[in-house]
């Protein structure tokens, strides 16, 4: 069901009508899910060059495919018609520089551009550009949460991810990466997220207390989280101790989540979740993890 979500909310960012999707559930079989893996197959088999990557992709659509050719899932009534609909039409998948200049950052992408930034996205502003624009990238193990979050941002870019090679202490590590354009939008953060010398930081307390809403936390443990035997910690390596005291203030002002300063074995500042706020933590940012990074939750 989580990959029809991430296929419509594709559909629904490449600007396609809402009419269709409209109007009572309906049981059907959904066997033809098969036809949108294909898809993803046909642009995965060009994104990654290496027969081993390649390999891992057939393996793990096929079983897919084996799993869902007899599921009865709800899915939207007339959700096929607008899928072929939309793969025969001339609707651009990526946002030109007019639609990506008329797109509405909402408090959900905002959230999800805050909590990228944080995490694992940079800003940067290109040598003689007037505006920065945001990168985000992902090993081969998480390509399918690059995939959702290119999905929702694809209106700010204007081209597909790419994907890159390269060789750490004689072992192939693949990734793969998309760049929006250069926005202004993406210049204010920049201003908000790094210093004059292009290092990271994190803004004053009255401004983080703001914008680390839900939907910017579970980017940041999507993207810097890391499971426990009990509790949760956030790898803040790259920012100071100062910086961190900002974030575990924010959890428990806002959220009542109890945490704690530690240190990872090399001396950088990490955020430890104790385990009695577990639950509060989960029932908060549930709602919008990606379901390849639920393990980071204990579920």
């Amino acid at each position: 069901m989580s990959f029809l979500l991430l296929i419509l909310g594709f559909l629904i960012n490449s600007g396609l009508s809402l009419d269709s999707f409209e109007g009572c559930l309906v049981i059907q079989f959904i066997a033809g899910v098969k036809i949108a893996i294909h898809e993803l197959l046909v642009y995965f088999d060009w994104l990654f060059s290496t027969r081993s990557f390649g390999t891992f992709l057939m393996g793990l659509s096929s079983a897919y495919s084996s799993a869902v050719s007899e599921c009865t899932a709800l899915v939207p009534a007339g959700y096929w018609d607008a899928y072929y609909e939309w793969r025969n039409s001339n609707i651009p998948r990526l946002g030109t520089l007019t639609s990506a200049r008329a797109f509405v950052i909402t408090p959900y992408i905002y959230g999800i551009l805050i909590g990228i930034i944080i995490s694992d996205g940079y800003l940067r502003i290109i040598k003689g550009g007037k505006n920065a624009r945001l990168q985000l990238k992902q090993s081969k193990a998480h390509y399918a949460y690059l995939w959702y979050v290119f999905c929702i941002l694809s209106p700010l870019c204007s081209s597909l991810p790419s994907a890159y090679t390269r060789v750490l202490n004689g072992v192939q590590c693949h990734s793969v990466s998309f760049y929006t354009r250069c926005l202004p939008v993406f210049t204010e953060l920049h201003s908000m997220f790094y210093d004059s010398e292009g290092r990271k930081i994190l803004p004053p307390l009255v401004v983080l207390i703001d914008i680390l809403t839900p939907v910017a936390l579970a980017h940041i443990i999507m993207g810097d989280g890391k499971a426990q035997r009990s509790g949760l910690v956030i790898c803040t390596d790259s920012f100071s101790v100062e910086e961190v005291a900002r974030i575990i203030t924010v959890l428990y002002v806002r959220y009542d989540i109890d945490s704690t300063l530690q240190y990872s074995s090399i001396g950088n500042p990490r955020i430890y979740i104790r385990a009695s706020s577990m639950p509060t933590l989960r029932n908060l940012v549930r709602p919008y993890m990606h379901p390849s990074f639920m393990y980071k939750l204990g579920e």
